[in-house]
């Protein structure tokens, strides 16, 4: 309606400054001179529309895609940490693991050492007497009270006798001490 208007108004008129955008003058030698170009203006805000669109659905379209990105690196750094945090569970478990091999190992030696024989008739028993030979006997059993004596053990007949080496020949008197083992002393 406003075009016709401004077209009744503007038939009489062959030479004119008119307006074409903004506050830009323009001098034009027709009407149909002046419509044309206000034509072309309207086809080009027609694709400055078009065009603000594409970049708008762009632009939508760019931060769906960001945000996805920034979802996905969300998801990569809590993989990150599962697997830090798995590292760190690994790396114990083969420290204690470690430390149950070393365990066994101490346990399987002390096992060998601390399996002697209790006297010297167990000796004969295991491997047989030589008179000459020294051997490690534990008396009262492993990890108990007295530890593993160095004794000779002797053959005599159909006995076997062990030998305890000590530094005192002298006869000791003891009274109040009748119970077995409630009395020691350092030979």
């Amino acid at each position: 309606m406003f075009r016709g208007v401004l077209l009744l108004f503007l038939s009489g008129i062959t030479t004119a400054q008119f307006p074409v955008l903004g506050d830009q003058q323009h001098h034009v030698s027709s009407i149909t001179d002046y419509l044309e170009e206000t034509e072309t203006c309207y086809k080009c805000d027609d694709e400055v529309a078009i065009l603000k669109e594409v970049i708008a659905n762009q632009s939508a379209l760019l931060a769906q895609q960001a945000g996805q990105l920034a979802q996905q690196a969300g998801h990569l750094a809590q993989q990150a940490g599962h697997l830090a945090q798995q590292a760190g569970l690994i790396s114990s478990l083969q420290s204690q693991m470690d430390s149950v091999v070393a365990r066994v190992d101490s346990a399987e030696q002390f096992m060998n050492t601390c399996n002697a024989p209790s006297n010297c008739t167990e000796v004969a028993e295991r491997s047989g007497i030589n008179n000459q030979a020294f051997y490690v006997i534990d008396p009262d059993g492993p990890e108990r009270g007295v530890l593993p004596m160095v004794v000779q053990c002797d053959v005599q007949g159909d006995k076997i006798i062990t030998l305890i080496g000590h530094d005192s020949e002298a006869r000791t008197h003891v009274n109040g001490f009748e119970n077995r083992g409630s009395y020691s002393t350092r030979m």
